[in-house]
């Protein structure tokens, strides 16, 4: 038994809201933790030429803030800063492929694609122990995501591919300006971090750590 009483294999508690960022594209606020710590993730998209290594997908970034600030954030700056980046590269590494399917942001093939920016803002201090909720709020923030109906048209005049809405292409249909879910943001990977604690009479394998556990972890 663990010292909040969770098992060994007992997560977190954690609740969500879906929905919490209108301006978004999709959004959710989790709360999470011992001290009920929030992550706000709101999810932004633009329309972009896409890379040349890969024509044929959308790109997936993240971006993390927190609400750290006074005395704690001045004099561990530097630790702050190091520990910001290397929880979004992980994110980057676990999710930014795996998400969702790239494949289904292509608006015209090699030319025009969607590139969402997932934005996350955690209102406490950073932690390591926390990339757990936070992913699975980006889980609930991309099965909350909708994109607009966009379609790609020849210009004439200038022989260049142009994308433009569906709903200002084709003014006299209906239901143009709904809004379009992704098929894969259905089957969004969960992140479940596995650590070894060391203990003076036996080590234990434990699931999602808290805050104080982090510190005991190989």
């Amino acid at each position: 038994m663990r010292s909040d009483g969770r098992t060994n294999t007992d997560p977190l508690p954690y609740a969500e809201v879906l929905g919490t960022v209108p301006e978004a594209y999709g959004s959710a606020t989790a709360t999470f933790g011992e001290q009920h710590t929030q992550v706000i993730c709101a999810i932004k998209a633009e329309i972009q030429k896409p890379l040349a290594s890969t024509p044929l997908s959308g790109q997936v970034t993240f971006h993390l803030e927190s609400s750290q600030t006074g005395s704690t954030l001045f004099k561990h700056e530097a630790d702050a800063e190091s520990l910001r980046q290397k929880m979004i590269q992980i994110l980057q590494t676990l999710l930014g492929n795996t998400i969702i399917n790239r494949d289904e942001l292509t608006v015209f093939k090699g030319e025009f694609a969607w590139n969402l920016n997932v934005d996350l803002l955690v209102l406490d201090e950073l932690c390591l122990s926390q990339v757990d909720a936070i992913a699975r709020a980006v889980r609930a923030a991309f099965s909350n995501l909708a994109l607009p109906q966009v379609i790609a048209t020849l210009n004439a005049n200038t022989n260049k591919i142009e994308v433009g809405l569906v709903e200002e292409v084709y003014t006299d249909r209906a239901n143009t300006d709904a809004l379009v879910k992704l098929k894969s943001a259905c089957d969004a990977p969960y992140i479940v971090s596995v650590a070894i604690v060391r203990d003076a009479q036996a080590d234990m394998v434990v699931l999602d750590c808290d805050s104080v556990e982090i510190q005991c972890v190989d």
